[in-house]
């Protein structure tokens, strides 16, 4: 994966994946792979605007040839691996003006201790 810095708060994503081939005891899976693009721009409004195309050239369908005593079948999956997306998101608040986050039992014993003394009752 690499992200790419454009300007003017875009940004670029390149993603892809290839897979050797296997061969599993009367299965043997030919290689594929894919490749994703992407990109992103975040306004000052506090939201962005995201577009994504995935297997851009239809190259994740597996195909495999099995072969079984006499028996041999070759196979293609096809299926619709090529998807975009378009999506936009608005960030209605702020985290800095919520109150803060409680991150265990922990803080809640430091503040019941005060000053670090324990003090046991015999």
């Amino acid at each position: 994966m690499n992200s790419f810095k454009l300007g003017n708060s875009f940004t670029a994503e390149l993603t892809g994946n290839y897979r050797t081939r296997e061969v599993y005891a009367y299965m043997d899976l030919k290689p594929n792979w894919y490749l994703n693009i992407g990109a992103q721009k975040k306004f000052k409004n506090n939201s962005t605007l995201k577009f994504s195309f995935n297997d851009i050239f239809f190259t994740s369908n597996p195909e495999a040839r099995n072969v079984y005593s006499n028996y041999i079948e070759n196979f293609v999956v096809r299926r619709e691996t090529r998807v975009a997306t378009l999506s936009y998101t608005y960030d209605f608040g702020s985290s800095k003006n919520g109150q803060p986050r409680k991150t265990g039992g922990a803080d809640d014993l430091k503040q019941r201790i005060g000053n670090g003394q324990i003090i046991v009752n015999k």
